[in-house]
Parts: C-alpha cells; structure tokens; sequence
C-alpha cells in the first residue's frame, strides 16, 4: 500500500486525527506525514484544525471515497 493511502485509510472515518497518531500508526516519519498531508491540503482532500496538529477528511474526498466504495462493491 502507497503511504499516501495508508494516511486516506486512516482518515476517511470524518474524525479529527492528530498529526503524531498518523504517524505512529501509519509507521512514518512526521516529516512524511506533513509532505502528505500538504499535497492533501493543497487540493482540498483533508481539513486542518487551527492548531495544524489535528485533520479530518474532507468533503470532496469523502464524497469521492463513497462512491468508489459502492462502485467496487
């Protein structure tokens, strides 16, 4: 699995997520996690709290894991 798919797997619940817990249980670097997570950010996928240490998917990859998720079903 891709790490940017495993950091999407962990985060398409539509919980807040705290940027350290990513990485541990994804077993990547924090400075993997961010390079992710700004390319995620850079074309809307995930939302970011105020403090930067928390994020949650966001709607248009939400929308979008869903209706791959039934396309595969």
């Amino acid at each position: 699995m891709l790490e940017i798919e495993q950091v999407i797997t962990m985060i398409k619940d539509g919980e807040w997520h705290e940027l350290d817990q990513i990485g541990t249980k994804c077993k990547l670097s924090e400075v993997k996690v961010e390079n992710i997570l700004k390319f995620l950010v850079e074309y809307g996928f995930i939302e970011i709290n105020g403090s930067r240490r928390k994020l949650k998917v966001g709607l248009s990859l939400k929308k979008f894991l869903e209706e791959t998720q039934t396309v595969e079903v």
